[in-house]
């Protein structure tokens, strides 16, 4: 698997998975799959609706977290004024 090192020094997984358009059912099937066939990076952001199946997912799959790197997003209307 290939990595590259990102501004902080973490290496971030070149390919993953995503779960857009996904159901919580689905996003949790297809992560849990990802994760014990390999797969280290998952994508998923609060507007997909899927992000607790996905912690699911993690929690079940038998991947220890420090091999998994989480990638999602906030909706903007999430972030206080001072975030913005």
């Amino acid at each position: 698997m290939k990595f590259i090192k990102l501004n902080n020094g973490v290496e971030m997984p070149m390919q993953g998975i995503g779960t857009f358009l996904l159901t919580p059912d689905e996003a949790e099937a297809s992560a849990n799959y990802a994760l014990k066939n390999g797969c280290q990076l998952i994508d998923t952001a609060n507007a997909y609706c899927n992000e607790k199946a996905v912690g699911r997912a993690m929690k079940n799959a038998g991947t220890d977290r420090k091999n998994i790197f989480l990638e999602t997003k906030l909706c903007r209307h999430f972030m206080s004024r001072t975030m913005q």
